[in-house]
């Protein structure tokens, strides 16, 4: 039988572990707006010679960001049903 201060402390770190997804969902949000109300510019002016992805680049970044923390977020939904099942034990 585990101890309960061991059961609080797994629940305790999974709880930071699911604020931090909810807040990298929250920055990707973010960025996902920002990046599509942006429009690709030609390199005029103090930036001119600056090697910079483009607009492209930046979006398919952003949805590959997405897709990944999507796939963490699945893979942690069924990692906590198996601490649940197991009364948090690691």
């Amino acid at each position: 039988m585990t101890s309960q201060t061991l059961t609080n402390h797994a629940k305790a770190r999974y709880e930071e572990f699911e604020f931090a997804l909810n807040a990298v969902r929250a920055t990707i949000d973010e960025l996902t707006k920002i990046t599509g109300s942006t429009t690709s510019r030609g390199t005029v002016g103090r930036f001119e010679g600056w090697q910079t992805p483009t607009h492209e680049e930046v979006k398919a970044a952003v949805r590959k960001a997405s897709t990944d923390l999507d796939e963490l977020r699945a893979a942690s939904i069924k990692y906590k049903t198996e601490l649940i099942a197991r009364g948090w034990r690691v």
